[in-house]
């Protein structure tokens, strides 16, 4: 069950996710409108649309038959990253146009062309949810190197893997989850850390993909260790993320401190 405090995130968070989508609505309306009124109107009527597919998503999708709910979580999700995108860059714009206008920068000629501005943007956001596509689909393994004055400490040498923001769920699907355990396991670390949102859509869906099984694959010398982060609580299913962590093989620690070999 959800706590007073996500719900009053929830809400506020729903309240400025409405008040977006109708600023970026209402600027693509108008940009559209030069160009062609029936476009216009499909641009808004779809703009609700994507609008209301996030939130479903997320409340009634394990309510929906599968295909239906993964349909719904994908656009919905894509359309998040849009949303977000063109909202920079319209306040970027909205702001330049501003100091065109009361600095006369630019000559008169130029100056009614931000609809056209606001298309290009349109086509840019596009270009970005491509391009960020590409990219979540080959994870990019960064290398840090600390030295720690621990002279209590009985090991020489500590390979730890932290991975966050994993999002298991219906983006996230199980061929992604195979390819993420393995590549975890060719860099042979002695720890495998998980610093929150691991779950996204809940521990039901996770569990019906046979994902502990593949987290179970995972071979670190000491063990793999996690923490609740806020998509944990936010879905109100923190005992059953916990359970499901657990049958993975991962440890969760809540409010806990775990020493490595007496000595880390």
């Amino acid at each position: 069950m959800r706590s007073p405090q996500v719900m009053v995130f929830i809400s506020v968070f729903l309240s400025v996710f409405g008040l977006v989508n109708w600023y970026i609505g209402l600027r693509g309306y108008q940009a559209i409108k030069t160009y062609s009124v029936k476009m216009a109107s499909g641009w808004a009527v779809m703009v609700i649309l994507l609008a209301l597919l996030f939130p479903l998503g997320r409340f009634v999708a394990s309510h929906l038959p599968h295909g239906v709910a993964r349909f719904i979580i994908y656009a919905g999700s894509y359309w998040m990253g849009a949303m977000y995108y063109l909202l920079l860059i319209l306040l970027v714009a909205e702001a330049l146009r501003l100091l065109i206008r009361w600095t006369n920068i630019l000559p008169l000629s130029l100056r009614g062309h931000f609809n056209l501005l606001v298309l290009c943007i349109l086509a840019m956001v596009g270009a970005l949810l491509i391009f960020g596509t590409w990219n979540s689909l080959r994870p990019v393994v960064s290398n840090y190197e600390i030295t720690m004055a621990k002279k209590s400490s009985s090991l020489d040498r500590l390979r730890i893997i932290a991975v966050s923001d994993i999002h298991l769920g219906w983006v996230v699907g199980l061929d992604r989850l195979e390819r993420m355990v393995a590549l975890i396991n060719s860099q042979e670390p002695d720890l495998v850390v998980f610093p929150g949102d691991i779950i996204d859509e809940g521990v039901d869906l996770a569990t019906e993909q046979a994902m502990p099984a593949v987290l179970q694959q995972l071979s670190p010398r000491l063990g793999s260790y996690a923490c609740m982060g806020n998509h944990e609580y936010i879905s109100g299913n923190v005992e059953a993320t916990i359970a499901f962590l657990n049958r993975a093989g991962i440890n969760v620690l809540r409010d806990q401190v775990f020493e490595i070999t007496d000595g880390f």
